[in-house]
């Protein structure tokens, strides 16, 4: 990762392209031979067999963990915990579906690094951009939603819940201590196209690699942009004139996550801080991180709003600039809406829960 992030900025896009490429090959082949050669009987099987546990033992960590109405069809997106306006309140999207409409938000990182990427590389913004955030919408959607949803139902869709609340949560027990990833189910099914499975998982591995040097090099030019602004420190907005990139910035953003990494990895914390052994939980480290990305999510609905009147000169090229005020509008209200229900509320009852009523009260 830190050998991707130090390269120049045209080199750095041709690797993430070409990577990107493989990637997306892998993702193809996983989606027909998933869809041809696994079925539900052949997972449950080898499920049994290789794993020793079985769909139903799955199926019943789902409804203890809340994600599963053993009354209802699918997953429960009705459940209400008190945690969207209050003790009592009734709203559609209770904690778990807001804390996964919020990890969706990682799965569309691609508008922003799209924007960021095209001004450097390909000089033409505007075009770079929308082919960038239109490309990111129909593979995000295509194989978050519409396969992932075909290949889980195909499988059998309450074990698939059960088994990747082990993995968000950390809880123990989780079959073959591995989340569920689609080779390795699909493996369960089929033992004998194992090694189809294993290049397919190679490739797959690319995706969410890619994500690191990205998140570096978009973070990276936020703290640039910073710089200019006079809100950091000048040297974080230093160029190198070789990379013709922040290395400064880039530098600073490696550190930080080497020292989360060894936090996720080694129990270094406090287990009152950091449950149940002291190191950071895929589900916490997650949720911190889109917490501190409140205002990322947020702004832009509300600069959309606002910059047509503070800053028309800078909207004066906008796309779509009549409309802008209303999808800012809308975009402010989903943004919010996810944070509130799945960080600033629970938030909130953690206060009230730490130091009792009077909390509530203030809080009302």
């Amino acid at each position: 990762i830190f050998w991707v992030v130090i390269q120049s900025t045209r080199r750095f896009h041709r690797i993430v392209t070409w990577l990107g490429i493989i990637g997306l090959v892998s993702v193809v082949a996983m989606f027909v031979f998933g869809l041809t050669a696994v079925d539900k009987a052949g997972f449950e099987a080898g499920l049994q067999q290789y794993a020793g546990t079985t769909a139903d033992a799955l199926r019943q960590s789902a409804i203890d963990g809340g994600v599963l109405n053993p009354d209802q069809s699918g997953v429960d997106f009705s459940i209400d915990l008190g945690q969207v306006f209050g003790p009592g309140s009734a709203f559609p999207y209770g904690f778990p579906m807001g804390f996964v409409l919020s990890v969706i938000l990682l799965n569309f990182i691609g508008y922003q690094y799209s924007a960021y990427i095209s001004g450097e590389v390909r000089g033409n913004v505007r075009r770079g951009v929308l082919i960038g955030v239109l490309g990111a919408l129909g593979i995000g959607v295509l194989m978050n939603s519409v396969y992932v949803d075909f290949y889980s139902l195909r499988i059998g869709l309450d074990a698939q819940l059960g088994w990747g609340l082990y993995e968000w949560t950390g809880a123990e027990g989780m079959p073959l201590g591995q989340p569920n990833l689609m080779p390795l189910t699909a493996t369960l099914a089929t033992p004998g196209l194992w090694p189809v499975w294993a290049l397919i998982n190679l490739g797959g591995t690319l995706f969410p690699f890619l994500l690191c040097p990205v998140y570096i090099i978009l973070i990276s030019r936020i703290m640039l942009a910073w710089s200019l602004d006079r809100r950091v420190p000048e040297w974080f907005g230093a160029v190198n004139e070789r990379l013709h990139a922040p290395l400064n910035a880039i530098l600073t953003v490696v550190g930080i996550l080497v020292a989360l990494v060894v936090l996720q990895n080694f129990a270094l914390l406090p287990k009152e801080i950091a449950p149940p052994d002291g190191r950071l939980t895929l589900f916490a480290f997650l949720w911190l991180s889109i917490l501190l990305a409140l205002l990322t999510w947020v702004m832009p609905g509300i600069n959309a709003f606002v910059g047509v009147r503070s800053r028309p000169d800078l909207m004066a090229n906008a796309p779509s600039r009549r409309w802008l005020p209303i999808l800012g509008i809308v975009w402010a209200v989903f943004a919010v809406l996810i944070y509130w229900v799945a960080f600033i509320r629970v938030i909130i009852d953690g206060i009230v829960a730490a130091f009792g009523t009077g909390a509530q009260e203030g809080f009302d």
